[in-house]
């Protein structure tokens, strides 16, 4: 996170409207030159003007030019008066906010810093215009832009060809892709890669530049000390920015690999030449990072330096080697520092060896005695360190803990910007001045009490904030707690100390001193009588608030019970605070529901905006669009009135969601989606990406709208997939496509449908590899698809969604074969499976890939979800044990994830209900109640409705089903009123696992058994 891309400007900076200091300085240029008639075009993000009659070429040669956050007015100015002049069409970054996103380390490489992009005529005109805007801006400065090649070295001005106004294509993948038309009409994808690589039919239309001078770095401005953002999770990354076979910085530092890339610079691991000793070299472009008081990415990295001097000889970070420049980078070589951070440390181990019950008393124990004193540490020395978070401590291999990434550390009274890390920053630098005081070393506290939760229960502390703000954070964080204690004993233990800590209001936290007392305190008794004797009634007052409960008899500010020994609801035994209340969860859904039917746009392209992972879907698609919500709206609306008079929203569902409300709402989008169904010509099969999911939930939503004319529409829909596909996968391929034909067969009776689900099943038998006694499908690997050639495990791209379709096919038609196909997928995935103390994982692909995955997409969910429906069918002990390994694997994890259907909590609980209603079992049940808990506890509130985003830290709520808020709403649907798996035709299968098998051994030639 680090700066707040622009919350820290006024409101008419920010791009609100069209209200913004850059874009007044467009207009008025077009007004003193008289350019009345040029068109401005205010977007979310870009300002685009044109002249009068102006058309945009389909692709070609375009111009960037880059500004600073200083420079960036000027530099409009100048190339608006210019551009104006020679009717040459451009756009540019609409606001600060805007250009900061393009400066920050979040954006991607290939797309930083391209403040302003010019669309000349013609080659000509470009070699023209480029001279002009050199001249125009030389001096004013601006960060590199990797995807283009610069006009001259020092310049602002770059070029690149690509995609000018051609419409996006859709691709066998689903997605919206800018496209390249090549000279024989072949279309190549535009890839804004960071390095210039045009393609290959055309030539640059201008020389290439000599090589850039290296640049001196300058003495660091002394009245403030800049932060930097906060770094990403260390990722094994290729070096693209540093191409040579052998790379030397400095002359003196060989670079040997890297840790990970940004737009503000990489950080690589290198050889010290003069001592041969391991470095870890931090990269800082010129003018990245760039604020309003003229500092960017190299000052910080400067400042980071002195950080160094001041903490590597006391033993308590690396050691600074040397700082030096090379090309247009400033380059920080520090000592190497053995071990994992923190972060990692807990990662790997949380759900694995810990079992998702938190750290082990001694572990947690040793590391926050070092916490606190690293802390004290760095407060003896008057330095406030500001970014106390798991990802800046490093667990060396002898346990002890080192700080890394000193950038934001300064000394107390500095004047500072504004940094803030979510989860672990205190509420003081979230509200802190675009300019001022360094926070008080309180702030540290703050993130010593987040960081000290997060070493306890592997949990990020972070929560979607309430717009408008409507609860205290002190109150939502002991939500967190009172849900995370009820499983983890060191979480309990800490509890106390973690909100004491974490306190709003910096002069009510707990100082060091007392933070050792009570560790001291804690030391000497057991865990669990501990967190029974000495929890204070903070943490169950603030709960109790936040979750709207009345406040306990007794717990006043001297109870030393509270929540944690509250009778049948905390405990190590009760399931209690662990899970959401009825009450509780039914107002989740009930808001979800509400905020979903008042979110809708049914002007705009799309119903409702997606996240970023969708933005280039099909805005009707199920993964991503319109379909998915429409099939959750429709079964709530199914669910019986108290009473059984009619059909609508029950009075624990409803709550204020009227039936007439909710038929219009579904009315409305199945109608938009009718109108919206073939606006494209290319038909997907798929049943997520596809347009297999869009008939699927239209014919549903005719059936209960009772309109015939549109679930013929449907009928016809579906009567257009191609049953015959390269992909044999659920969501992109043959078997979503199938699953839809036997669904819509079953409500119609059409014998074509039955007869195109057959012709899909026979597709699969085609196309199935043999491997050893069980059968992969990979997809073709001459399809035009980024996943050609792949063979994986997953329900959503693999195995598991092929044998789950194979498995109904053989139910709904009797045909032996398709039941045999699925009896060898299981095989496989028997064979693939990696259980550990009881848990079960698989990688997502068959082949090569050695990553355990838990999620419904790739991982244990998904296999697990195909896995229990074979038990159901064969009654083979080995798969149920491993559907159950699979359970016990989602459980473990259901902390660590984010709250998605396809990759997160809510596919993942489903799959718990799935186990619990075949196999009877009751535990999986509450496993799933737990879920719904942990969605309630990071629940957000917008416009005074819960909602639930896609992950903790996500600040926006996207409706989406796949991987947004529908998808949540759909499991508390189930988890609150029954009803089969979403997108399953689970009424094909037997009604109890043991009186279907001798009806199964019928319909097959050959025993089933997996295992024999």
């Amino acid at each position: 996170m680090g700066f707040r891309d622009g919350a820290d400007l006024p409101d008419n900076a920010r791009g609100n409207g069209d209200v913004s200091p850059l874009i007044d300085i467009a207009r008025a240029v077009l007004a003193r030159m008289g350019a009345g008639a040029w068109t401005v075009d205010v977007g979310e993000f870009w300002c685009s003007l044109k002249p009068p009659g102006a058309r945009l070429p389909g692709q070609g040669w375009k111009l960037h030019v880059s500004a600073n956050q200083l420079t960036a007015p000027v530099v409009l100015a100048r190339v608006t008066e210019l551009l104006v002049g020679q009717d040459c069409p451009f756009k540019f970054a609409r606001g600060r906010r805007e250009l900061g996103k393009l400066l920050s380390n979040r954006i991607r490489r290939g797309s930083g810093g391209k403040f302003i992009t010019v669309y000349p005529d013609n080659d000509a005109q470009l070699r023209h215009l480029a001279e002009l805007l050199d001249r125009a801006t030389d001096g004013l400065g601006g960060p590199r832009i990797l995807s283009d090649r610069q006009l001259r070295p020092g310049s602002s001005v770059y070029y690149r060809y690509g995609v000018i106004s051609n419409p996006s294509v859709l691709t066998n993948d689903g997605m919206f892709e800018s496209m390249l038309t090549g000279p024989d009409g072949e279309l190549i994808k535009d890839e804004r890669r960071p390095l210039f690589s045009p393609p290959p039919w055309v030539e640059p239309p201008l020389p290439s530049p000599t090589s850039p001078a290296p640049v001196s770095p300058a003495p660091a401005p002394p009245a403030l000390a800049s932060p930097a953002l906060a770094s990403p999770a260390l990722t094994p990354a290729p070096s693209e920015d540093i191409a040579a076979p052998v790379v030397l910085i400095g002359d003196r530092f060989e670079v040997r690999g890297a840790i990970r890339h940004s737009y503000r610079g990489g950080v690589y691991r290198a050889v010290d030449r003069e001592t041969g000793a391991e470095v870890v070299l931090k990269q800082a472009r010129r003018h990245t990072l760039s604020s309003l008081i003229g500092t960017d990415a190299c000052d910080m990295l400067r400042h980071e330096a002195e950080m160094l001097d001041l903490f590597g000889p006391l033993g308590l970070a690396p050691h600074r080697v040397a700082l030096v420049a090379h090309q247009d980078s400033l380059y920080l070589a520090q000592d190497l520092v053995p071990g994992q951070t923190l972060n990692a440390w807990v990662v790997d181990r949380a759900a694995s060896e810990w079992h998702g019950a938190g750290a082990p008393w001694p572990e947690v124990l040793d590391k926050v005695h070092r916490l606190v004193e690293l802390v004290d540490a760095v407060h003896r020395r008057d330095i406030v360190f500001r970014d106390l978070k798991p990802n800046n401590v490093m667990v060396t291999p002898d346990g002890r803990l080192r700080l890394i990434d000193l950038e934001c550390a300064v000394r107390t009274g500095s004047r500072v910007l504004p940094f803030a890390t979510p989860g672990y920053a205190a509420p003081e630098q979230l509200d802190a001045p675009p300019v001022g005081p360094a926070p008080s070393p309180r702030a540290d506290l703050f993130g010593l009490g987040a960081t000290i939760f997060y070493l306890a229960s592997g949990i990020e502390p972070v929560l979607p904030t309430d717009r408008p703000a409507s609860r205290r954070g002190e109150e939502r964080r002991a939500v967190l707690l009172y849900r995370a204690g009820a499983r983890m004993p060191a979480v309990r233990a800490l509890a106390p100390l973690i909100a004491g800590l974490t306190a709003d209001d910096p002069e009510q936290r707990w100082s060091l001193d007392r933070a050792r007392e009570f560790l001291t305190a804690t030391a000497t008794a057991t865990v669990t009588a501990t967190a029974t004797a000495t929890a204070t009634a903070t943490v169950t007052a603030a709960a109790d608030r936040a979750a709207g409960r009345a406040p306990q008899a007794g717990a006043g500010a001297g109870a030393s019970a509270g929540v944690w020994a509250k009778p049948g609801s905390m405990g190590e035994a009760g399931l209690g605070a662990a899970t959401a209340s009825p009450a509780e969860s039914d107002q989740l859904l009930a808001d979800g529901l509400r905020h979903s039917l008042r979110s809708m746009t049914p002007g705009r392209r799309w119903l409702w905006s997606p996240g970023e992972g969708g933005r280039l879907t099909d805005p009707c698609c199920v993964q991503h669009g319109a379909a998915g919500v429409l099939a959750v709206l429709t079964r709530a609306a199914g669910i019986p009135v108290a009473g059984g008079a009619g059909v609508g929203m029950g009075v624990g569902v409803g709550m204020g969601v009227g039936v007439g409300e909710l038929r219009d709402g579904i009315a409305t989008v199945a109608y938009w989606i009718d109108r919206r169904s073939r606006d494209t010509e290319k038909v997907l099969p798929g049943l997520y990406f596809g347009r297999s999911g869009i008939a699927w939930a239209l014919y549903d939503a005719a059936t209960l709208l009772g309109d015939g004319t549109l679930a013929e529409r449907a009928v016809d829909l579906i009567g257009e997939v191609p049953v015959r596909w390269p992909n044999p996968d659920v969501c992109h391929g043959v078997a979503g496509a199938g699953m839809a034909h036997l669904h819509l067969w079953a409500a119609t009776g059409d014998p074509a449908l039955r007869g195109r689900a057959v012709e899909a099943a026979d597709a699969l038998l085609d196309a199935a590899v043999e491997r050893g006694r069980g059968l992969v499908w990979p997809v073709s690997t001459d399809f035009d698809s980024g996943f050609a050639g792949q063979s994986n495990y997953g329900f959503a791209h693999g195995l598991a969604g092929v044998g789950a379709f194979s498995l109904y096919a053989g139910l709904a038609t009797g045909r032996p074969q398709y039941l045999d196909a699925a009896r060898r997928a299981g095989i496989t995935l028997v064979s693939g499976a990696d259980t550990v103390d009881g848990a079960a994982y698989w990688t997502a692909g068959v082949d090569g890939d050695t990553q355990p995955r838990v999620h419904w997409c790739h991982g244990s969910s998904g296999v697990g979800t195909f896995l229990i429906r074979l038990w159901a069918v064969t009654g083979e002990p080995r798969v149920r044990e491993l559907a159950e390994a699979a359970a016990t694997a989602v459980y473990r994890g259901r902390w660590y994830t984010r709250h998605a259907a396809c990759h997160g909590l809510a596919g993942d609980a489903e799959f718990l209900l799935d186990v619990a209603d075949l196999t009877g079992e009751a535990r999986y049940r509450n496993w799933a109640l737990e879920c719904a808990g942990i969605l309630h506890a990071r629940h957000a509130i917008r416009d005074e409705l819960m909602v639930v985003t896609d992950a903790p830290d996500d600040e926006d709520v996207f409706v989406e089903y796949n991987s947004g808020l529908a998808g949540a709403l759909g499991f508390l649907l189930r988890v609150r009123h029954g009803g089969p798996r979403w997108w399953m035709l689970d009424h094909l299968l037997p009604s109890a696992a043991g009186q279907a098998r001798h009806a199964d051994a019928r319909m097959t030639r050959q025993p089933l058994a997996v295992t024999s």
